[in-house]
């Protein structure tokens, strides 16, 4: 009797999907994803934006979630990740970008950097954390150039916007320093600009000391 040779391919591994970062503070930043198939394995990479993949920071985890430490504060990093099926692995996932919060000794700039105009209809918030237990943060500014009476950089006492405001800034005139006094030791700031001029911004210095 005749019998046909029938070829079976074997499902390839799925790749996960679905990968955010969250909780991401100065030095550290939770990544999750979900996965692919049936797989129980993953293999992750990370390193600052832009880098080659194979030469950054790699792992192979068990669950679908990883705690990323040892980060370096305001830098932006990327994150791959794929699923590793024992015989096979898929296609990695990426790169997923987050950047960490500013810290202690951290320069500040607004969107247009060290030397360009902030954009319109921005509205940015930021919070510094200590990162010693019982330190305050405090923010010097180097340089500001905003909009005057209508472009407002506000600091709030806390880490949150609702916490009680420190100062309201606009226009040419370089604000004095701004301490947190905050339990906590946090500074948060907003800043938000119109639809129409666009100024040089801001330069911060971020320094943290005891009380």
């Amino acid at each position: 009797s005749l019998i046909d040779n029938i070829c079976i391919t074997a499902p390839s591994c799925t790749q996960p999907s679905a990968a955010t970062a969250t909780a991401v503070t100065a030095s550290s930043a939770d990544m999750s994803w979900t996965l692919g198939a049936t797989e129980t394995a993953w293999n992750i990479e990370y390193g600052p934006a832009g880098f080659t993949q194979g030469t950054g920071t790699t792992g192979t985890v068990t669950t679908t979630a990883y705690n990323l430490t040892g980060l370096d504060s305001n830098t932006t990093y990327h994150f791959y990740v794929q699923a590793d099926c024992g015989d096979s692995t898929s296609n990695w996932v990426g790169p997923v970008e987050f950047t960490t919060s500013p810290g202690c000794g951290d320069t500040l700039f607004d969107s247009g950097g060290a030397t360009g105009d902030y954009s319109g209809n921005e509205s940015i918030t930021v919070t510094i954390y200590p990162e010693t237990a019982g330190d305050l943060v405090t923010l010097t500014f180097i340089s500001f150039e905003t909009e005057a009476n209508w472009d407002f950089f506000t600091v709030y006492n806390g880490p949150d916007a609702t916490s009680d405001v420190l100062g309201s800034f606009s226009g040419a005139n370089v604000p004095d320093p701004v301490s947190s006094t905050d339990a906590t030791g946090a500074l948060t700031f907003v800043f938000e600009s119109d639809g129409f001029a666009n100024d040089p911004g801001y330069e911060i210095l971020i320094s943290c000391a005891p009380a």
